[in-house]
């Protein structure tokens, strides 16, 4: 099976949307173990000092993560425009994206003075797919109970 938003078997769409949606949100599970419990390691990295290993695991854990919630978002922002029906796959969904994307912006706007002049290009999509997945949880809050606890 492979995931197309121009999918017309409604079924085959969301069995489709539900895969490659749970695929990425394990990745991003995944990934989590190799990141530190804070992201000051994230932060202060400093191109011009040697990198060390942990750090290096650190950020290629990060950039995998990053490209995960980026292809959930985009799944997400599909299920929620065609209206399919796997809305809890979509709550879920939509509130780990949203974490790593605003953690991920965290990072990118404390590196920015230092090392990163040119941030604010990656911030902009990151901050699309958060409003387009807070639309979506408006859109199912009244009728879920979780998504008006996610907002």
């Amino acid at each position: 099976m492979k995931w197309s938003p121009d999918i017309e078997d409604v079924t085959l769409a969301n069995q489709s949307a539900t895969l490659y949606t749970t695929y990425n949100l394990i990745t991003i599970l995944t990934q989590r173990a190799f990141l530190p419990s804070t992201v000051a390691l994230l932060c202060s990295s400093n191109t011009a000092q040697p990198i060390q290993p942990v750090l290096a695991q650190a950020m290629t854990a990060r950039a995998i993560s990053i490209n995960a919630a980026k292809a959930v978002a985009r799944i997400l922002a599909v299920v929620h425009k065609r209206a399919l029906s796997n809305v809890p796959l979509l709550l879920t969904g939509a509130e780990i994206t949203i974490a790593v994307l605003c953690i991920d912006w965290w990072i990118i706007k404390a590196r920015d003075d230092k090392f990163a002049p040119s941030a604010t290009r990656t911030i902009d999509p990151y901050m699309q797919d958060v409003r387009l997945l807070l639309t979506a949880l408006r859109w199912a809050a009244p009728r879920w109970e979780t998504a008006q606890e996610g907002l």
